[in-house]
């Protein structure tokens, strides 16, 4: 299944990167049967090492762009006059996951960041957040925002638990909140509560403005939060994940041809 989903990005890699015609299926299928090894885009320093992990695979830390030269891009106007007006503010995304009801969730989420007292960035993404919403002075919402260009001047991150993003609020240092809809996202949640860089995981299905505000005081009221994060993003300072992964598969390759 994996290599008829794959099919076409496989393809166009060999092709662009590599140079080569396209793989057949079946010898597609032969070649996954020889276990070279693995590479997890993961840190170890966020999940340690599985003892009952083969040898060969290899958690390399994640795998970045290297920063532009010129620093990250700017920030559209108006969320940049919006951070300049105020303290700053919990970023809000759900990435890719969709929601039922937009406006429902935009309203718990606004009302709960309102019990609170913290100001809002909403952005919209796939849920489509910030429905019915005006933009005003504790809550503006925004579209695609680069990341490495917002988050480091957000007081904290609340989102859907994805890996990449994941990732990126760890190294910006960041207490962070999962609200996970599905797969891996309840893991991820699991994860960054137990390394003390937030409250538990409220699971989207369950959002409700009370809970909420609990857990939004707890993010931005508890000092160890900010505290574990930034130790856990000088950490991750220290790794080159994507460099880490191409010595690892050159190996392999080498060893294989």
């Amino acid at each position: 299944m994996a290599t008829v989903l794959l099919r076409r990005p496989v393809t166009a890699c060999r092709a662009d990167v590599l140079g080569l015609p396209p793989q057949r299926v079946r010898a597609a299928r032969a070649q996954r049967r020889v276990r070279a090894g693995a590479v997890v885009g993961v840190s170890p320093h966020v999940v340690p090492r599985p003892r009952d992990w083969p040898e060969r695979a290899v958690l390399t830390g994640w795998w970045w762009d290297a920063p532009p030269a010129a620093g990250p891009p700017p920030l559209d106007p108006t969320l940049e006059a919006f951070l300049a007006a105020g303290p700053p503010p919990v970023l809000v995304g759900l990435g890719s996951m969709p929601v039922r009801d937009p406006a429902a969730t935009t309203r718990v989420l606004v009302a709960a960041a309102r019990d609170v007292g913290v100001r809002l960035v909403l952005q919209r993404g796939w849920a489509g957040l910030g429905a019915n919403v005006e933009d005003g002075p504790d809550v503006h919402v925004a579209g695609d925002v680069p990341h490495d260009a917002l988050l480091p001047r957000v007081r904290a991150v609340v989102h859907h638990g994805g890996a990449g993003t994941t990732g990126r609020g760890l190294r910006h240092g960041r207490p962070t909140l999962v609200l996970p809809v599905l797969a891996d996202q309840f893991f991820w949640g699991h994860r960054l509560a137990a390394l003390g860089v937030g409250p538990p995981a409220l699971p989207l299905a369950r959002l409700r403005r009370d809970a909420l505000a609990r857990r939004l005081r707890r993010l931005v009221g508890d000092p160890s939060h900010g505290e574990r994060a930034r130790a856990v993003a000088a950490r991750l300072a220290t790794e080159d994940g994507a460099a880490a992964a191409a010595d690892r598969v050159a190996a392999w390759a080498d060893r294989l041809s």
